[in-house]
């Protein structure tokens, strides 16, 4: 839902199922651990629509996962991690405060 005070601007309530699907995520990214990345994104706990928005999500710099995936790589499971990201409908033109896309 959308939560809105007199003094702000609209701002989404992040449920504490999206905080744990968001850091999950984010762990099995850095990881480059494909098969937590296939659990993550399969999780009932957030619904799919939701999800997408949340691959969207970029951090300060404008980089979103997708844009950090190689960044964090550490394993040959990395580019498996990349295309399971894009066939969950990771932008592959976010473009990032540097201007560079994933």
């Amino acid at each position: 839902p959308i939560e809105q005070t007199a003094t702000s601007t609209p701002r989404r309530d992040t449920s504490s199922h999206e905080q744990e699907f968001r850091n999950e995520l984010r762990d099995a990214v850095r990881a480059c651990d494909v098969e937590r990345l296939v659990s993550v994104l399969g999780s009932a706990s957030v619904p799919s629509a939701r999800r997408v928005e949340i691959l969207a999500e970029s951090d300060g710099s404008g980089r979103t996962l997708l844009h950090l995936c190689p960044t964090w790589a550490n394993s040959t499971d990395a580019m498996k991690a990349v295309r399971k990201l894009l066939d969950c409908s990771a932008n592959c033109d976010a473009v990032d405060a540097f201007g560079r896309t994933p």
